[in-house]
């Protein structure tokens, strides 16, 4: 998912970063400390959930896209916390891409019902 939207990011000259797993930690850090504080780098940081999951500060950001959820909502929630970190002095807003008919609206499903 994360190469389709990155297709369509170049294709419009949009600066993009892609986080996936096979990328090396340094450079990972190095997209993350770009992101966060660079004014005139990449907008956009595109991250799969595991490996943006623990330790990252995304406080260059303020808008978050999860496209792709996960069955377990302590994932989803840990995503939303990468961006609400100290240091963050933005507003901060959270976008759920939920299609009707597919496994997203499952699994949000499951999401509320294991968060009762």
């Amino acid at each position: 998912m994360l190469e389709v939207i990155a297709h369509h990011l170049k294709a419009v000259g949009i600066s993009y970063y892609l986080i996936q797993g096979k990328v090396n930690s340094q450079d990972r850090m190095k997209a993350v400390d770009d992101f966060n504080n660079n004014p005139n780098g990449a907008k956009v940081l595109l991250l799969s959930l595991k490996a943006g999951g623990v330790g990252l500060n995304l406080t260059g950001g303020n808008h978050l896209f999860l496209m792709d959820l996960h069955w377990n909502p302590a994932l989803d929630i840990q995503a939303c916390d990468r961006v609400y970190r100290m240091g963050q002095k933005k507003e901060v807003t959270i976008y759920r891409f939920i299609c009707q008919n597919t496994i997203e609206e499952k699994i949000q499903q499951l999401q509320k019902k294991s968060c009762i």
